[in-house]
């Protein structure tokens, strides 16, 4: 078992990585059920959404790699939003292969109000931490996602 020393202290690494794999899922759950709630968008949607809204991800596959998924994983979510008039999806001239997604008018109020929502929701869990942890705590993450991220990954390069 790996084990880092700093100052004398020992810190157990598998005890620091369950700790962030169960901070992630509680997070992701808590997020989750919060855009069910209140909009009627799972995280997973949201995500998509968040893909379909970035100006150089508009292809389902290009989505799709965004969210480091496969064009099959997401499919069942783009029909989904496309049901709720929230995406818009169409055949690429270009490449007619392909498929153009687009937030729809209603689809880009949704995205914001869920930004908001998550905003919120980050807001309220950090309150009560001090800025100086938040600001080393930031900075680990950023250093954990700079090596480990891939470069079409949500994460990589995104500013807090």
């Amino acid at each position: 078992m790996l084990s880092l020393t700093r100052n004398s202290n020992r810190i157990d690494t598998s005890k620091v990585g369950h700790k962030l794999h169960k901070l992630a899922f509680v997070i992701d759950r808590k997020t989750d059920q919060i855009l069910l709630e209140r909009l009627g968008i799972s995280l997973s949607q949201y995500l998509l959404m968040y893909g379909a809204a970035s100006k150089f991800q508009t292809t389902q596959c290009g989505v799709a790699k965004f969210l480091n998924l496969t064009q099959a994983a997401i499919s069942r979510q783009v029909e989904g939003l496309v049901e709720r008039d929230l995406l818009k999806k169409t055949q690429n001239e270009e490449n007619r292969r392909e498929h153009l997604l687009v937030l729809t008018p209603s689809g880009q109020k949704t995205f914001e109000e869920a930004q908001e929502l998550i905003h919120v929701t980050f807001t309220e869990l950090l309150e009560n931490i001090p800025s100086s942890d938040l600001a080393i705590f930031s900075s680990v993450i950023e250093r954990l996602l700079s090596t480990t991220c891939n470069p079409l990954s949500l994460t990589k390069g995104e500013q807090t």
